[in-house]
């Protein structure tokens, strides 16, 4: 079974859950490798979870990709979004 936004945004919440700031940016990373395309739950999944991790610096890049891919970076989602993005 091939990993999908979906299934990365669960995985990228647990990570925010658990303070885990490099399993999350390490989870981005392999989005990129098997080129499943980043949603804005995505983006703001991992944005939380720098900041749970106060690693606020490393949430800036992620805002500005966030917006250069015209992801609305005020818009979440409603927590459906998570499994069904």
């Amino acid at each position: 079974v091939r990993p999908n936004a979906v299934s990365f945004n669960a995985a990228l919440s647990a990570c925010e859950s658990g303070e885990q700031f490099e399993k999350a940016m390490a989870l981005l990373s392999a989005m990129q490798r098997v080129q499943t395309t980043p949603t804005t739950v995505t983006y703001s999944v991992a944005i939380s979870a720098c900041e749970k991790s106060h690693r606020w610096k490393n949430a800036v890049p992620l805002l500005a990709k966030m917006t250069s891919r015209q992801l609305d970076p005020g818009v979440k989602g409603p927590p459906s979004q998570l499994i069904s993005t």
